[in-house]
């Protein structure tokens, strides 16, 4: 098969799409992976490591897109993170699903992150925020 110009995004970006696992939606499919990249491999070297190098590029932004990212800390339960992504899900057309970490550099508070936007709710923010303003004042 031959491929040209845009076409290689459009390719790493089919193949991107069909990496991820159905049930669920925020892990990639080992075996689905394995598949793809073996279809990778199959082309000459050069087109392979083209096509590798710009699939890896699609999961990333597909996962930006469809996946967010939750940092806290504090006493935060389930409920809590899924209102937080029912929020953003209600403002997209996507199915979306989240993921959360704790970050105790935070101090108290939480950080998300969907696509380029960050909403922040911390004490970290919120200080860093204080002392940049105080330090223009000078």
């Amino acid at each position: 098969m031959k491929v040209v110009g845009r076409s290689w995004h459009r390719v790493a970006d089919l193949l991107a799409k069909y990496s991820w696992d159905p049930s669920q939606p925020e892990k990639l499919s080992h075996e689905r992976v394995q598949i793809i990249l073996g279809i990778i491999a199959e082309y000459k070297a050069r087109n392979a490591f083209r096509l590798r190098r710009l699939y890896v590029r699609s999961l990333k932004l597909w996962f930006r897109d469809h996946c967010v990212t939750i940092e806290f800390c504090g006493p935060y339960d389930l409920s809590f993170f899924e209102s937080l992504r029912r929020t953003i899900q209600d403002k997209t057309s996507r199915s979306l699903s989240y993921i959360t970490h704790e970050d105790p550099l935070l101090l108290a508070g939480f950080r998300v992150h969907y696509g380029d936007n960050v909403w922040s709710r911390s004490v970290k923010d919120s200080l860093d925020t204080f002392r940049h303003a105080i330090r223009l004042k000078k």
